[in-house]
């Protein structure tokens, strides 16, 4: 979703900082792998389904001509991400590189006949983009939820404004359709997208009815109407326990702004 054009030398940096490298190889002028080679990508993959692809490299050997050798470390890359595309993550702006045979080769050839696959594992994406170099835009006052969004980090909490319930109850009210309308399409254009929608009450220490969850849940439900897939959205419920404002709130506005829908971005 992020549009962030990187510094190629800047990128290549950090890959390398990043340390997870997972390397297939090729046969002589071959851009498929072979079966023993298969066997390798399905093991590395059922062991790193929750990880996260940022980039790949291809290479070639010298055999052949530079032209050749070029187009050949190419198909290699494109194959292995449809390979892959299927059952990992892959970044939106994935970086892929092919080399040919301008590269130091290796006195090992297999070696030179290879795709690198460089990946963050699942405990570190939350970090995702500090390892990576990549700095939060500045978004202008008047930024839509969409742009909001697609400049959020994982673990970034998002306040969704003009949601309104009945008072004391869960049941949405019709003023509230132009946001739920908003993120609903944000959420299907994207489906890699997973938000917690994170409900809030104003005016009272205690949560008796459980009504944060009420309408959080309700929020999801909304969401699902739409066509939105269910694993794109959970939802829980906070009460009065973050509240912005010290209960009893002064005036409406800090009623207001206690009594709020969030949205917490859980993968992005």
């Amino acid at each position: 979703m992020k549009n962030i054009l990187l510094i190629a030398c800047l990128f290549l940096v950090q890959i390398t900082a990043a340390q997870h490298k997972f390397s297939v190889y090729f046969e002589t002028n071959k851009f498929e792998l072979n079966e023993v080679q298969v066997d390798s990508l399905a093991n590395w993959i059922k062991q790193n389904r929750k990880s996260k692809v940022i980039a790949m490299h291809g290479f070639a050997d010298e055999v052949g001509t530079a032209k050749l050798n070029d187009t050949l470390s190419q198909k290699r890359v494109e194959n292995m991400h449809q390979l892959l595309k299927p059952y990992l993550k892959i970044r939106e702006d994935f970086k892929m590189q092919s080399f040919g045979k301008n590269h130091q080769q290796h006195k090992d050839k297999a070696q030179n006949r290879r795709v690198d696959i460089f990946y963050l594992k699942q405990n570190e994406l939350a970090q995702e983009n500090t390892i990576l170099g990549i700095e939060r835009k500045t978004l202008p006052a008047d930024a839509t939820l969409q742009q909001k969004i697609e400049n959020a980090w994982v673990g970034d909490k998002l306040e969704i404004p003009n949601i309104y319930f009945q008072l004391n109850t869960f049941a949405m009210l019709p003023e509230s359709k132009p946001s739920m309308d908003e993120l609903a399409r944000i959420l299907l254009q994207n489906p890699n997208l997973v938000i917690q929608v994170q409900g809030h009450i104003c005016c009272q220490p205690k949560d008796r009815f459980n009504l944060s969850t009420q309408r959080a849940k309700q929020v999801k439900r909304v969401l699902l109407t739409y066509g939105v897939k269910d694993q794109q959205v959970t939802f829980k419920g906070f009460g009065s326990t973050q509240a912005r404002h010290a209960i009893p709130e002064k005036n409406e506005e800090e009623r207001a702004a206690n009594r709020r829908v969030e949205i917490e971005i859980l993968e992005n």
